[in-house]
């Protein structure tokens, strides 16, 4: 059974960010990679190797990089090795990382 351990972080009645641990992660992964493996069309799964919120920028409380690991090893061991993995070493709400999702996301429209 799982047991979370994490921090809730509750900003108002409308939003409430719930962080959870790395074997919770890990199960997200799993899940995530079962639906992505029966695809039909190409996909492709872009990872912000340094963060995945807006809560977990480097030096916030929030950050958790051994947390992130694990979903990014779970996906990997998951996932078709047909569907490629891209990392980018960003943060999910990076300007970089945005224009990687648009230029892959173009290139697969093509």
């Amino acid at each position: 059974m799982l047991r979370h351990t994490l921090p809730i972080n509750y900003h108002n009645p409308q939003a409430t960010a719930v962080f959870l641990n790395a074997e919770e992660m890990s199960l997200v992964a799993a899940t995530v990679a079962e639906k992505l493996n029966k695809a039909i069309g190409p996909v492709r799964f872009l990872i912000p190797l340094r963060g995945f919120s807006g809560f977990d920028i480097e030096g916030r409380e929030y950050r958790d990089p051994d947390r992130d690991q694990a979903f990014i090893n779970t996906l990997k061991s998951k996932l078709k090795p047909s569907i490629p993995i891209i990392e980018v070493d960003a943060h999910i709400n990076d300007r970089l990382f945005g224009e990687k999702v648009v230029e892959h996301f173009l290139e697969l429209q093509e």
